[in-house]
């Protein structure tokens, strides 16, 4: 009887377990197109849309993240809020899941050439964030059309970063870079992690 109660427990375990792993598989469906893959929330509604600038594909998912699938550069923005920022952080359990997810699969099939490098810290009154020393200078651009403060820093055929800031309290990053891969590597990955707003 013993037996029997622990091999019933031991399934009903194995049955909620699973229940639970099928159910959290299922918040999230991979997005998988010619030029990229991704997973993303089921509730994030996906809107494609040309891109003249880039000569491209725009997909926005929900009001979250825009992807930009150009002829040159590969692209990613991730704006928000400033209420709603978690800790300074543009980036809650769903984003940093869609980047880490995010694979571009057409681009130059380089990869960046810093895989050792050494971070420096800008620290200034908007916002923190780490970036290579090889890397250049942070330097703000103003843009009266947008009302917007942009902080860029790039290494040539690898990647540009561009921290953005609005007068309309909306903070955030983009990505622009002509290389195909995970866009979450280093050095790129260590710059959005450290990125923290002071709002």
């Amino acid at each position: 009887m013993r037996y029997m109660l622990k091999t019933v427990s031991g399934a009903i375990i194995l049955l909620c377990l699973f229940g639970m792993s099928s159910v959290m598989a299922s918040e999230y469906e991979t997005y998988d197109c010619d030029y990229f893959s991704v997973e993303y929330p089921l509730d994030w509604n996906v809107e494609k849309s040309v891109n003249i600038a880039y000569e491209g594909w725009t997909y926005q998912f929900g009001d979250k993240v825009s992807v930009i699938a150009g002829d040159d550069y590969n692209v990613l923005i991730c704006m928000l809020p400033t209420i709603l920022l978690e800790e300074g952080s543009v980036l809650d359990e769903q984003k940093r899941r869609f980047i880490e997810t995010l694979n571009f699969t057409q681009g130059s099939s380089s990869g960046y050439s810093s895989l050792v490098y050494s971070p420096r810290t800008y620290d200034g009154m908007f916002f923190s964030v780490e970036y290579p020393r090889e890397w250049g200078d942070m330097e703000p651009e103003e843009d009266s059309i947008f009302d917007t403060l942009t902080y860029s820093t790039y290494k040539f055929n690898e990647a540009y970063v561009s921290v953005i800031i609005s007068e309309d309290n909306v903070v955030g990053f983009k990505v622009t870079t002509p290389q195909k891969g995970h866009i979450a590597r280093d050095p790129v990955g260590h710059i959005i992690d450290t990125l923290v707003f002071k709002f």
